[in-house]
């Protein structure tokens, strides 16, 4: 009788485990009605979305206070300005990239202004910006 009792509370509770386990996310995400999908769980973790239109690779990123971030792959003729821009200092390359190829709330944002971003918001961008360009 006790052996019984035993194998019907572990049964419950092999039950009641496989009801609670959640079911594995597949990546890439489907993408919304708008096109924007999560490419893996890391994207996903930093709010990274990607769409691609016409052959054209985008991201997006929400910032603080609302704004929107939208980071898209530079051209060829860019890459020279923006190794231009940054002249003898290399390591300011990914700010450069990433200022010519993000607008946000529709706006290009000049290079020098990522210098008062907080931290968390110019991080989003940047890593954005060197999945689609590095």
């Amino acid at each position: 009788m006790e052996n019984e009792t035993l194998n019907q509370e572990q049964s419950a509770a092999q039950n009641a485990e496989a009801e609670t386990t959640e079911i594995e996310k597949v990546y890439p995400t489907t993408p919304d009605a708008d096109g924007w999908y999560y490419e893996d769980e890391g994207s996903e973790a930093l709010g990274i979305e990607s769409k691609e239109t016409d052959g054209d690779l985008f991201k997006r990123v929400k910032l603080s206070g609302n704004r929107i971030a939208i980071v898209r792959e530079l051209l060829s003729p860019e890459v020279r300005k923006a190794k231009g821009l940054v002249g003898k200092n290399p390591d300011k390359l990914e700010i450069a990239f990433a200022s010519l190829a993000t607008e946000i709330d529709g706006k290009t944002i000049p290079m020098p202004e990522y210098d008062y971003f907080k931290a968390r918001d110019f991080n989003k961008i940047i890593m954005a910006s060197n999945q689609l360009n590095f």
